[in-house]
């Protein structure tokens, strides 16, 4: 059966509003920028150890100037430029199925 774009959208919706709630911690943030480059030091001289994707959660450890140190539920951590952290709050989902519903409880 063929999801109509508007399902999806809720889906969508429903995982980066409901589930950080419930999933993140309430000092996590997430990257604003796809392929936002995390550094080894804060940097923009200092290598990239990787690119982090649009929605990255990550918990901040601190703020030097306009950079933040931050690590993720995959222990990794670095360095990225501040105008890249946004306050929108996402998980990750470490599971193959998982049931998304509207509210909490079954029959949601």
């Amino acid at each position: 059966m063929k999801r109509s774009p508007d399902f999806r959208k809720i889906c969508i919706g429903l995982l980066f509003a409901l589930l950080p709630v419930a999933v993140v911690p309430a000092s996590a943030k997430s990257f604003g920028g796809d392929g936002a480059g995390i550094r080894s030091r804060p940097s923009l001289n200092s290598g990239i150890i990787f690119a982090a994707p649009l929605g990255h959660p990550s918990r901040i450890e601190k703020n030097v100037q306009n950079w933040t140190l931050f690590h993720d539920w995959q222990k990794s951590n670095g360095w990225v430029y501040k105008p890249l952290v946004a306050d929108v709050k996402t998980a990750v989902i470490l599971v193959g199925k998982a049931n998304i519903r509207s509210f909490a409880g079954r029959k949601g």
